[in-house]
């Protein structure tokens, strides 16, 4: 989404900008042909944003009359850090987050049974980057991770998103982005341009 759609409310944080104010705002991206949204975590380390009010509950409640939704998971404050220290630093993150993994989803189980026809399924905002990826290891590490998120998050549906720094090749890119998701569920675009440039010339 580009542009700033709500200048009047810029300065007003999220938990403070009330019903009124999420309906303007959620009325703007609408018109602007957004066709779902994400939210991008309902966890932040320990804050669940649920005091004073449970205001991203009524958020989000509001957001889905408008829009289907992608909920995230919780995240954590140091992910970056940490995925920028190696792959030991890397296996030990992953081990947590899987620990933790039930109870962030389990905040939102009456949610999600309440608006299941507006509820997309499951973010995970862990911003994958082949930057944190470079070896062979690393990204068997990743792999396992992946499918052991997915294992634990049942039959609802998985999304994670990816940034690019450059630091593979295309053919090892196309590899890594394959590897990362079944290649199933790329774009048809996209899975024909990283098959074109991971086949030998």
């Amino acid at each position: 989404m580009q542009g700033d759609t709500s200048r009047d409310l810029v300065a007003i944080g999220d938990a403070e900008l009330g019903a009124h104010g999420w309906r303007y705002l959620l009325q703007q991206v609408v018109a602007r042909n957004i066709d779902f949204g994400v939210l991008q975590w309902t966890q932040y380390g320990t804050e669940s944003f649920q005091s004073p009010r449970p205001w991203l509950f009524e958020t989000a409640t509001l957001w889905q009359h408008e829009m289907p939704l992608w909920l995230g998971l919780h995240t954590e404050p140091d992910y970056f850090a940490e995925m920028a220290k190696g792959v030991e630093a890397q296996q030990t993150f992953f081990d947590t987050y899987l620990r933790k993994v039930n109870a962030s989803a389990a905040q939102w189980q009456l949610w999600t049974q309440q608006h299941q026809e507006s509820f997309l399924g499951w973010y995970a905002p862990l911003e994958l980057s082949d930057a944190y990826f470079a070896t062979e290891q690393q990204r068997a590490q990743l792999y396992s991770f992946l499918a052991a998120l997915k294992q634990r998050l049942g039959t609802t549906p998985p999304a994670i998103s990816l940034f690019i720094n450059a630091d593979l090749n295309p053919r090892e890119l196309g590899h890594w982005l394959q590897g990362s998701a079944d290649q199933r569920s790329l774009c048809a675009d996209l899975r024909k341009a990283f098959s074109s440039t991971s086949s030998p010339s």
